[in-house]
C-alpha cells in the first residue's frame, strides 16, 4: 500500500497521470480504466480525471493493481497468439464480413490464463485459415462479444478487422439486439412475478428492431443497477438495483417472464454475469447454475441461451438471427 500526502507541486495534477508516473511500469491507459478500484483520495473513489489538491491523502493499492496488470498482460498475450485448432462449428450464417454460429454449453469462447486451447476462437481461426479467409489484422481471432462458458447460443465473429471495429462500436453503443432464453428456479419458494406474458412479445421486439422503430418494452420488466465483484465469492458478480456509484459498472436488463420456470431476457448492456447476477438479486437462480445458488445436480451448462442476435451490416441492413423456436418448450 502506498500512502501519499499531495504536495504543493502536485496540486491540480490529473489523478491517473500522477499515478502513472508513480507506477511507471504500468500503462497509463490501464491505470485510467482501473484507478477507481485501487486508488482512494481522502478515503473516497474518484474519477481518473480528478484533479488533486494540496494536502489530500492518496492511498494506492499498489500490490492489487500490479497483480491485475500482470493478469491483463498475460491475457493479452494469450489472445494475441491464438493458434488454430480443427473442430466442427455449428454455423447459422456466413458472409464476407462475419460468421454467426451457435456456441455449445461448456465451451470457452477465448483463451485465458491456464486455458489456451480448445476454445471457440481456436476453432474459428482454423476454419477461416483453411478457407484462406483469415485476416491477420483481426484482433483475438475476430471476437466481438462473449458468452460465459456454461451459456449456449448465438454468437458472431468478424472475418476482417474493418467489420470487427464496425460491429464492436455497435456493441459499445448498445445498438445490438441481444435476447436470452432462461430456465430458472425461485429460491426459497417465494413468489417473484405476478404476471406472465406470451412469447409473442419477443417477436414484436424483433420486428420493431428490423424496422428501426422504438422497441416498446412496456411488457418487459426493467431491472437496472450496478455490478461489482461479490466480496463473499470473487467468481461471482453482485448486482445492486438502482445504485448510483461511478465506481461500479451500470447494467440494464429487461425480463419477460413466460411461466414460473421460463423467461426471456433482453440486455442493453453486456456486463460479466449480468443476467446471472441480476436474477440472483431477485431471488432467482438459473437451472444448473451452482455458482449462483442452484441446489440441483452440477452440469457443464446452465439454463441460459442466447436466442436472438441482431446487428447492422456494412450496407446498413438490420440482420436478426433467431433460434428461440428451436428451444422454447
Amino acid at each position: 500500500m502506498i500512502r501519499h500526502l499531495v504536495k504543493e507541486g502536485e496540486n491540480n495534477l490529473r489523478l491517473d497521470k500522477w499515478v502513472s508516473v508513480l507506477l511507471s511500469d504500468i500503462s497509463r491507459s490501464f491505470i485510467s480504466k482501473n484507478v477507481k478500484d485501487f486508488v482512494l483520495v481522502d478515503g473516497k473513489n474518484v474519477k481518473p480525471s480528478y484533479r488533486l489538491k494540496q494536502g489530500q491523502k492518496v492511498e494506492i493499492n499498489s500490490r492489487g493493481i500490479k497483480k491485475k496488470y500482470a493478469e491483463y498482460l498475460e491475457m493479452e498475450d494469450l489472445e494475441s497468439k491464438i493458434f488454430p485448432q480443427k473442430s466442427s462449428l455449428n454455423i447459422v450464417c456466413e458472409d464476407t464480413n462475419y460468421i454467426v454460429l451457435i456456441k455449445p454449453p461448456g465451451l470457452v469462447v477465448h483463451p485465458g490464463i491456464g486455458h489456451r486451447e480448445n476454445t471457440l476462437a481456436n476453432y474459428v481461426k482454423n476454419y477461416l485459415m483453411e478457407k484462406g479467409e483469415y485476416d491477420i489484422e483481426l484482433s483475438r481471432a475476430g471476437i466481438v462479444h462473449r458468452l460465459d462458458k456454461p451459456v449456449s447460443g448465438l454468437i458472431v465473429f468478424a472475418k476482417n478487422r474493418k467489420f470487427q471495429k464496425y460491429l464492436s462500436e455497435q456493441f459499445e453503443k448498445h445498438e445490438v439486439l441481444k435476447i436470452y432464453y432462461a430456465q430458472y428456479h425461485v429460491l426459497g419458494g417465494q413468489k417473484i412475478f405476478n404476471n406472465f406474458e406470451r412469447v409473442d412479445a419477443v417477436y414484436d421486439v424483433i420486428e420493431k428492431y428490423k424496422k428501426d422503430l422504438d422497441l416498446n418494452l412496456e411488457k418487459w420488466l426493467e431491472v437496472s443497477g450496478t455490478m461489482k465483484r461479490d466480496p463473499s465469492n470473487r467468481k461471482r458478480m453482485l448486482f445492486q438495483r438502482n445504485m448510483d456509484n461511478e465506481r461500479l459498472r451500470y447494467a440494464q436488463s429487461y425480463l419477460l417472464p413466460l411461466s414460473e420456470k421460463r423467461m426471456c431476457v433482453l440486455i442493453k448492456t453486456g456486463r460479466m454475469h449480468q443476467i446471472r447476477g441480476t436474477l440472483r438479486s431477485l431471488g432467482v437462480v438459473l437451472k444448473g447454475d451452482k455458482l449462483y445458488g442452484y441446489k440441483g445436480e452440477e452440469t457443464q451448462e446452465i439454463g441460459l441461451s442466447s436466442v436472438v442476435l441482431g446487428f447492422t451490416d456494412m450496407d446498413g441492413e438490420k440482420k436478426v438471427f433467431n433460434i428461440l423456436n428451436s428451444i422454447n418448450g
